[in-house]
């Protein structure tokens, strides 16, 4: 009796760990961090494929910010199942901006979205 009772509770516990699958913020957080180690192959990977060509443009607008742009996550707001906003804040050099990261859940897996605004 006592095994079967361990054995469903492994499965219980593998079962919620799967179900709870990656956080919006965790994905931000490693794509902002890309952002600002330049890691175009990382940041892809945590986004859409309609993001891709928008993210091949980022050098040239992380030029525009000054020398190592930081980023930092403010907050995370889970809009629905399948949308999450992250808000987070760009430090360069002697100014401070604020921005969204729009995420979407395809297949399970977060992945940041970006489109031209």
């Amino acid at each position: 009796m006592i095994k079967i009772l361990v054995i469903l509770l492994v499965i219980a516990t593998m079962l919620l760990i799967n179900a709870c699958g990656t956080k919006p913020e965790t994905v931000a957080r490693k794509f902002l961090d890309a952002m600002e180690n330049g890691d175009g192959d990382t940041m892809k990977k945590l986004s859409t494929p309609e993001s891709h060509t928008i993210i091949g443009l980022l050098p040239m607008l992380m030029g525009q910010m000054g020398a190592n742009p930081k980023f930092e996550v403010i907050s995370t707001e889970v809009v629905d199942d399948t949308n999450a906003t992250v808000k987070y804040r760009i430090l360069a050099e002697d100014k401070s901006e604020e921005d969204d990261l729009k995420l979407v859940k395809r297949d399970g897996k977060w992945l940041v979205h970006i489109t031209a605004k």
